[in-house]
């Protein structure tokens, strides 16, 4: 694995959300200041590929990178974009449904709280 790929995985790791390759760059770039966002993008679906991270396609906006891999949904806010996990509940209640099921992906539309404050 080369240095770049590294700080690429370790900027997924290190983060709380779920960062876009915007955000992961400008991350990166704190360590290796020359690094592209060409580079970026290729590590990142090279990681998803292999399963190291998960890609998270979102609908109207960049794909985000999660460094949980285990089967979980996902809320996406169509307002400000935001991503983030379904509740525990939720998930455990998720996977009792589907049974003996390996693998999904589930994205759900759901304004936030914040933006349903504006």
């Amino acid at each position: 694995m080369s240095k770049q790929r590294e700080a690429i995985l370790a900027a997924v790791r290190k983060s709380c959300s779920h960062p876009d390759a915007d955000t992961i760059c400008a991350t990166v770039r704190a360590d290796i200041p020359n690094i592209s966002l060409g580079t970026v993008y290729r590590n990142l679906g090279k990681l998803a590929d292999e399963g190291i991270i998960r890609r998270i396609s979102v609908p109207s906006g960049a794909d985000r990178f999660d460094k949980t891999i285990c089967p979980h949904g996902h809320i996406v806010c169509p307002v400000c974009g935001g991503v983030s996990d379904l509740s525990q509940e939720v998930t455990q209640a998720l996977e009792q449904a589907l049974g003996d099921c390996r693998s999904y992906e589930l994205t759900v539309s759901r304004e936030c709280q914040e933006c349903k404050k504006l």
